[in-house]
């Protein structure tokens, strides 16, 4: 019996603002832009940091103009001829025209400021000798290349939990016989 009240009291409310003209605002927050972003660390011969780039894909959602927060050494418009504008700690894009709602971009971090979720060791053998990885260049025999990849407790927690290791080896398949990697899952990226 409740139900059919309550019916008869919604239709009732419905009818009096049809006809008394009463709009309610409706509140609600423009589409933020948001992002996706992919960690590209190139290491040394023996494991540590040498070049770090954030590549940034993001969807604008209507947006012409919005601000990325970080101390960049460089940045780079990876999709159309837009200026970033660099101040300290951040960068702003403004967007005359959108023409497509993904925008590509890709920033550039001093790695002295990184710590991964991983600390490497790498070393070589020639042979059966070890080598230094400078040495390897043009080289001829078996070669041997030992990566070892090990937690970093005092990476921040949100590399940590955010972060996923892939790592990669490039070899001339022509020149290689055999390729192992125990425990891991080989692919052919070409």
């Amino acid at each position: 019996m409740e139900y059919k009240y309550k019916r008869i009291g919604a239709g009732a409310l419905a009818v009096v603002m049809a006809c008394t003209g009463i709009q309610l605002p409706a509140y609600g927050k423009e589409a933020a832009v948001t992002v996706d972003e992919a960690m590209y660390v190139n290491l040394d011969y023996y494991g540590r940091l040498d070049t770090v780039n954030v590549v940034k894909s993001c969807s604008l959602n209507g947006q012409k103009t919005f601000t990325d927060y970080g101390n960049y050494l460089d940045v780079i418009n990876m999709t159309d001829y837009t200026e970033p504008q660099l101040e300290k700690g951040s960068v702003t894009w403004n967007f005359p025209e959108q023409e497509s709602n993904r925008f590509y971009y890709k920033c550039k971090l001093d790695a002295e400021q990184v710590e991964l979720p991983w600390n490497f060791d790498i070393s070589y053998k020639l042979n059966g000798v070890p080598v230094n990885g400078e040495q390897l260049a043009g080289a001829s025999g078996l070669v041997e290349i030992h990566i070892d990849a090990r937690a970093n407790d005092h990476a921040l927690e949100y590399y940590r939990n955010n972060m996923m290791l892939a790592a990669g080896v490039m070899v001339d398949l022509n020149d290689c016989y055999s390729l192992e990697a125990e425990g891991a899952q080989i692919q052919n990226m070409g």
